[in-house]
């Protein structure tokens, strides 16, 4: 997957920086673009699933004000488990993960393309502690915030 892409390049020092970090930005460019894809409706999925449609459009303006399922749910008008199954019928994924995912790549194209300190990051996609962040960032990057960033120079 293209994270295991942008870790291994982040991490390949017998690249020089001058040219890792325009790589690195096209890598994160691609993953932007497949996300997308994904997260287009699957070809066997009903088409239009209102639901999925509104869930998606509404993840997109508020990723990073609001992580959880619950409020995506309610916000649009329907219970959790509706919004679980309109998402695992269209993508193949739940809404968490999709939520994550989110969050991960704004994340990262902060991380990789503003000064904005760890902690900014961190408070910019709705964490308001930094050490919460940082855990949750590498729980799902596989790295820590600083530690991607110092790669992606």
């Amino acid at each position: 997957m293209l994270f295991d892409e942008i870790d291994e390049l982040a991490n390949d020092r017998s690249i020089s920086p001058e040219l890792r970090a325009p790589a690195l930005t096209h890598l994160l460019a691609a993953l932007l673009l497949r996300l997308t894809a994904q997260a287009r409706t699957r070809p066997d999925a009903p088409s239009g699933s209102e639901p999925w449609l509104a869930f998606r459009e509404l993840l997109e303006s508020e990723h990073a004000r609001h992580h959880d399922v619950a409020w995506y749910a309610e916000r649009l008008g329907w219970s959790p488990r509706t919004l679980a199954r309109a998402t695992k019928t269209a993508t193949g994924r739940t809404p968490k993960e999709l939520i994550d995912e989110r969050v991960v790549l704004e994340a990262r194209r902060l991380l990789a393309h503003t000064d904005l300190s760890v902690a900014r990051v961190g408070e910019a996609i709705g964490f308001d502690d930094a050490s919460n962040f940082g855990a949750w960032f590498r729980l799902r990057a596989g790295q820590t915030p600083a530690a991607f960033r110092s790669a992606a120079r």
